[in-house]
């Protein structure tokens, strides 16, 4: 048997291999909350993978971003965004989560990201993590 390569951090990674190193850190995280989660070939109507809570009702679509992130083409379709910010991970209803920084921050609306059509945080200010707070994941 051959020896396994040593550890990686998250920093060597180039980004098109951040998805595949993202989702069993975040499907263990889910299942911790009881959800199983199902990756998808092929982006499904913009979802990376689903995941399923074990009560059988609750079914979230979710995308994996490296930040807090949002876009005009995803608005209505009922997806979730999932993103880690250092050691804590995050999923948020994108509809919801725009919705609350619209009406509470304004920070997105006139600006030239938005009007082309995305706009994503870099960093996370104290505001935005009070907001965060439903959505991060124990």
């Amino acid at each position: 048997m051959s020896k396994i390569p040593h550890m990686i951090s998250y920093e060597e990674l180039i980004s098109h291999r951040l998805k595949s190193y993202d989702l069993p850190k975040i499907s263990a995280l889910l299942a911790e909350n009881g959800y199983s989660t199902i990756r998808f070939c092929d982006d499904w109507e913009a979802a990376d993978f689903m995941a399923q809570h074990i009560d059988g009702k609750q079914v979230l679509r979710i995308l994996l971003k490296g930040r807090l992130y949002f876009a005009k083409k995803y608005i209505g379709k009922g997806l979730h965004i999932c993103f880690r910010d250092c050691d804590q991970w995050y999923v948020y209803p994108h509809d919801e989560m725009l919705s609350s920084i619209f009406d509470q921050i304004g920070i997105i609306a006139n600006t030239k990201s938005w009007d082309e059509g995305v706009y994503h945080f870099p960093s996370l200010s104290v505001e935005i993590k009070k907001l965060l707070i439903p959505y991060r994941l124990s």
